[in-house]
């Protein structure tokens, strides 16, 4: 059942667009360790935030939520500065334009999962759509029926528990008694978590002082270099170059390459660039021949997408300064994914909803502790 549609106060409104985006920033982490077929497909585990917010925020401030989760998203993945990022706003941002659209229609007509499927299904196509022109070309619609069949069974299970959230969720609750003025009902916080004083963890800083600033200047000018070489020099020679050197530089400075994720973006680009053949075959394998051409274009198009990722990721290695309002609230974001990422999880396998509820209890008492800020 669909609860009453909520308009918070400001200093609450703002409070829980840091929360919902640490949680996405946390979700962000777990999915980040999932194989995937395709560098840019994605569980959906942080949309559970754009799931649950549009009855709570107003457009503007579930616009922001949007926003810090696809940043949240790229910091996590080191993916800021690649073809990545630029998939995942335009998914994110006609997803999320979307579920907020569709909150509207009656629970009587669209539950929770029917929103989730239509956000992930509107997120596949602008995604896909992107790929085939930046990168992949006409070969990424061989991975459609695949890329929309993981979707809709992952937004299916979403949107079910999301449902059940809303439904069950003594937090859910609380913010609607605090959005009519009621009293707050809700159960203390240490029911659900001891809450220690002093234990609040913190994101991390950036550096002060004008040689951290002139280093980070110089390691963003370098990989902005490199990626411009990456982009613009078409020599697959060139490329594979530039692709060693951000794997180099990468693990220099004490970054893991995950070769197994690599080897995948590999294979998948490869396997898009098949079709159709170009120049001589080589082999063929399973009735598809492998050429020249095809072979020659997918490996370009891997030294790319490759060299982009870890250049970012090297680039990110170095946290970046955001000013303003804006900036504030992601580095609160990032202060309270380190904090989610710090509870133990207590039979979360018996009621993942409860452990969720838990968790935001904890981390919303805490918040209530603490002078807001305007």
């Amino acid at each position: 059942m669909r609860l009453v549609r909520s308009r918070l106060p400001l200093d609450v409104r703002d409070e829980l667009v840091s929360l919902l985006g640490g949680m996405c920033f946390f979700l962000s982490t777990v999915e980040h360790v999932i194989p995937k077929p395709l560098p840019f497909f994605r569980v959906g585990l942080a949309n559970l935030p754009l799931l649950i917010s549009p009855d709570l925020l107003p457009f503007c401030a579930y616009a922001r939520l949007v926003f810090l989760k696809v940043i949240g998203q790229a910091l996590v993945s080191g993916t800021l500065f690649s073809y990545v990022f630029v998939l995942s706003l335009a998914g994110s941002t006609a997803s999320g334009a979307l579920m907020y659209a569709l909150r509207f229609v009656p629970c009587r007509y669209l539950s929770c999962v029917g929103i989730s499927v239509m956000g992930a299904f509107c997120s596949n196509v602008i995604q896909l759509t992107l790929a085939r022109v930046l990168v992949f070309g006409a070969g990424v619609w061989y991975v459609l029926p695949l890329f929309c069949a993981l979707g809709a069974v992952s937004s299916t299970l979403l949107g079910a528990l999301t449902g059940h959230f809303l439904s069950h969720s003594q937090w859910y609750a609380h913010l609607q008694n605090a959005a009519c003025g009621q009293q707050d009902t809700a159960p203390p916080a240490s029911l659900f978590f001891p809450v220690q004083a002093g234990c609040e963890c913190t994101a991390p800083c950036s550096e002060h002082g004008l040689r951290p600033r002139v280093l980070r200047y110089v390691r963003m000018g370098t990989g902005l270099l490199l990626l411009l070489i990456l982009l613009c020099v078409p020599r697959l020679s060139v490329q594979a170059s530039v692709c060693g050197i951000a794997l180099l530089l990468y693990a220099a400075t004490g970054g893991r390459i995950r070769w197994m994720t690599l080897a995948g973006l590999w294979v998948g680009t490869l396997a898009c660039y098949l079709r159709p053949p170009v120049g001589r075959v080589w082999a063929t394998v399973l009735g598809v021949p492998l050429t020249s051409g095809a072979l020659s274009a997918g490996a370009r198009q891997a030294c790319m997408a490759s060299g982009m990722v870890y250049l970012s990721k090297w680039i990110l290695r170095v946290p970046p300064h955001l000013p303003g309002k804006f900036g504030q609230t992601v580095v609160h974001a990032l202060s309270l994914m380190h904090r989610l990422s710090s509870f133990k999880l207590r039979g979360a396998r018996r009621n993942a909803t409860q452990e969720i509820d838990r968790i935001l209890l904890a981390l919303w008492a805490t918040r209530q502790r603490t002078p807001t800020r305007r």
